[in-house]
């Protein structure tokens, strides 16, 4: 600029017509000077911070990433941030209902635990009790050398079964280890019992009750003692009896027979009560 401004004013020198535009010229070079001194004095007064600048572009490839995921303006993520916060909030507010609802299972389960221990207690005393009814009553029915018990495996958890199992077990002949009922029982045997269980818990409450062959291997005394309990029983419960002893039959208030032939040709008799 400052050649320029040499050769302009060099042409006045030759030309008065070249004056006024040495003159525009010049005021130029002034003017471009002063410019120039302030951009220094601009320059100068700028402080490089690298921190900031590092922190800057950090922030840029953030919202970049951010961008990409949840939008393409800046509006955009942070309308998913309010969306986001309100979740969270709903999610608090669950976790709040959460501790209040654990409160409330523990206090329930210490209850729960409680009425446990006074079933568990009930149970033990109660299962003696029946036993000995049970084996009174199977006596009766011709099988005084048998031996019932109930064997409940208690639990300190709250189980479905207020217990880990709760089996019968049950021995035909004295001395003989007691088994779970329904490994060792026989049919007839298993019918003497349910007759003597329906015995002990005889109520007014007029059910049903069928026998099929309860009286199964057995005759004389025994069998009038298992058409007895039949009879007591259908005071108050309407009973259908299968039995092929006349001793049960004779007590029925209606009999039915039925005269049927197997496949070995033999003929067999069924009394209904």
């Amino acid at each position: 600029m400052n050649a320029i401004k040499v050769e302009v004013n060099d042409l006045v020198k030759y030309d008065d017509e070249v004056k006024e535009i040495s003159e525009l010229v010049n005021s130029a070079y002034f003017q471009l000077e002063e410019a120039a001194q302030s951009l220094d004095r601009y320059r100068d007064s700028i402080s490089y911070d690298e921190e900031r600048y590092a922190y800057c572009q950090d922030r840029d490839s953030t919202i970049y990433g951010l961008k990409k995921k949840y939008g393409d303006t800046v509006q955009d993520i942070l309308n998913y941030e309010d969306k986001a916060q309100q979740r969270l909030e709903e999610l608090e507010s669950e976790v709040c209902e959460q501790g209040q609802l654990e409160e409330l299972l523990a206090e329930k389960e210490s209850i729960a635990k409680k009425a446990l221990t006074k079933l568990t207690t009930v149970r033990q005393e109660n299962a003696i009790i029946i036993a000995k009814q049970l084996h009174t009553e199977l006596a009766d029915l011709g099988m005084e050398k048998g031996d019932i018990r109930f064997y409940i495996d208690s639990s300190e958890d709250l189980l479905p079964l207020g217990a880990k199992s709760i089996e019968l077990l049950f021995s035909a002949n004295k001395g003989e280890q007691l088994l779970p009922l329904h490994k060792v029982a026989s049919g007839g045997e298993l019918a003497r019992i349910a007759l003597a269980f329906k015995s002990v818990f005889r109520t007014d409450n007029h059910k049903t009750l069928v026998f099929d062959e309860i009286d199964v291997g057995i005759s004389g005394d025994i069998a009038l003692k298992v058409a007895e309990k039949i009879l007591t029983l259908s005071k108050t419960n309407q009973v259908f009896c299968i039995t092929h002893l006349p001793q049960t039959a004779s007590i029925a208030n209606n009999i039915i027979i039925l005269l049927n032939r197997n496949m070995k040709g033999e003929q067999y008799l069924h009394y209904h009560n």
